[in-house]
């Protein structure tokens, strides 16, 4: 018995077949598919490793000279377009690289900028002969720091605020740092949950 149309059962599945691969020809085949599908993935991961190299990026934190405002382990959201707007300033949370080990990088504050007369006594910081008395952020604070310093042009001053732990500007061997340094802003704590915090 043949079917409606007056087609057998393999007159229609050549006719299926056929369709078939019409369409795959006018949807570029399946081959060019599987391709444009790789072509989309590979551009998709670019923009990503864009975003991170360029935009924002996961930092985690290592060490304790930001405690308590960062512990061990917590993941930073880091923005790396602020500095390319404005200038760093006053409390911000920075990503640098050490001025003489431009393979270490580590997490601090901005205390000062350049042209700014800072003075640390008995752990206390003066700016420019202004007492900095709102460092609600700061640990423990470092008695044996003492420093007397004019930041250098285009340079920032920063501190840890766990500062007893903290090699920062403080240290001969750190010293001020070069703006261009700075990899990025700290915006936020994005992990763990329970210890999200954002910065301004």
């Amino acid at each position: 018995m043949s079917e409606p149309l007056g087609l057998n059962k393999d007159e229609i599945r050549a006719l299926k077949k056929e369709s078939t691969r019409r369409n795959d020809r006018l949807e570029g085949g399946r081959t060019w598919r599987v391709l444009d599908f790789l072509v989309y993935l590979l551009a998709v991961v670019v923009f990503a490793f864009a975003i991170r190299a360029v935009v924002v990026e996961p930092v985690k934190v290592k060490g304790e000279s930001m405690y308590e405002t960062l512990h061990p382990g917590d993941y930073m959201v880091v923005e790396k377009l602020t500095y390319v707007f404005r200038e760093p300033k006053l409390g911000d949370v920075v990503i640098i690289w050490y001025p003489q080990n431009k393979d270490y990088t580590c997490v601090k504050r901005v205390i000062g900028v350049e042209g700014d007369h800072i003075v640390i006594q008995d752990g206390y910081v003066t700016i420019n002969g202004e007492l900095l008395d709102d460092e609600e952020y700061v640990y423990r604070r470092a008695g044996n720091h003492d420093c007397d310093v004019i930041v250098d042009e285009g340079c920032v001053f920063v501190l840890g605020d766990n500062r007893i732990v903290s090699k920062d500007s403080t240290s001969l061997s750190v010293g001020s740092i070069p703006i261009e340094n700075i990899v990025g802003r700290v915006r936020m704590v994005l992990w763990p949950f329970d210890r999200i915090i954002g910065f301004n």
